[in-house]
């Protein structure tokens, strides 16, 4: 169950390896990372709570975060 905002379509995230991804626990700790290659994500399976998705463009440096909700 995925809940992030604002809601980006996948097209907005190219799989070109020039978007990092970190996912966060609520306490800030890193839980998983990795290069973007594809346009899906397999994330690790995860417990009940609220995690943050940090996704940066290695070639401009912009970060775009997303809250995701796990029922």
């Amino acid at each position: 169950d995925l809940h992030s905002f604002p809601t980006r379509r996948s097209s907005d995230l190219e799989p070109d390896n020039k978007n990092e991804l970190t996912l966060l626990n609520a306490a800030g700790n890193i839980i998983f990372a990795t290069t973007l290659s594809t346009s899906s994500v397999e994330l690790p399976s995860l417990v009940t709570g609220i995690y943050f998705i940090r996704i940066k463009d290695k070639l401009s440096g912009d970060i775009t975060n997303f809250r995701y909700v796990k029922i």
